[in-house]
């Protein structure tokens, strides 16, 4: 069997991603700045130096494009707890790298609060919310293999299963400290969020690590 080629991108098509990856960078910026409810697409249109049509040729809308952000960040970021998470010799190791990464995203205020802008509207919007469930489920199986294979290295069936349904709770934790800690500058500093949430994985992976 022959090898398989893999032709380059044309023109076209890199002209395309640059432009998906100026409204990205844009929208990012409006997003947070304006929060996503009221957040224009004019502003994302100018912001990445292009027109509203070009939104259009791409999403079909705010929500869409938000969608495609969502995506774009939840890929990047699996992405690099795999690459940190593959060198890791044994299980210890990699709940090492696991918890100061999960501890590193509640300093990003912007996006957490803004993603559970996101998920506060999906919740009334049904159609919104199966859409979001679907890209987080895509978003997980990037890099999502590599990152189980180390922390639930030689656990046993049991254990696995009790792991993995103690990580559901993991993203609800570091929204709410983010978000308290936000609402709450003066009783919460800087740290507090960090030093919390460490406290808490401690307790959800102290007895398999």
């Amino acid at each position: 069997m022959g090898k398989m080629t893999i032709s380059a991108p044309n023109g076209y098509q890199l002209r395309t991603n640059a432009t998906k990856t100026l409204l990205l960078k844009a929208a990012q910026e409006v997003f947070s700045r304006d929060g996503f409810e009221s957040a224009q697409l004019d502003a994302i249109a100018t912001a990445a130096n292009r027109t509203k049509g070009a939104i259009y040729a791409h999403y079909k809308g705010k929500e869409d494009l938000f969608l495609a952000l969502y995506d774009d960040r939840s890929r990047f970021e699996l992405r690099r707890l795999a690459e940190l998470i593959k060198p890791c010799p044994n299980r210890k190791a990699a709940i090492r790298v696991f918890k100061k990464f999960l501890v590193s995203l509640t300093r990003d205020k912007t996006w957490a609060l803004l993603t559970l802008e996101f998920r506060l509207y999906a919740i009334r919007h049904p159609g919104s919310r199966k859409r979001l469930a679907d890209l987080s489920e895509l978003a997980n199986s990037i890099g999502w293999e590599v990152i189980q294979q180390k922390l639930l290295d030689n656990l046993s069936t049991s254990q696995q299963e009790r792991l993995r349904r103690r990580m559901v709770a993991i993203t609800p934790l570091i929204s709410s400290l983010t978000l308290e800690s936000s609402l709450l500058p003066d009783q919460l500093s800087e740290r507090t969020p960090a030093s919390l949430l460490n406290r808490i994985l401690d307790a959800i992976l102290g007895d398999i690590a």
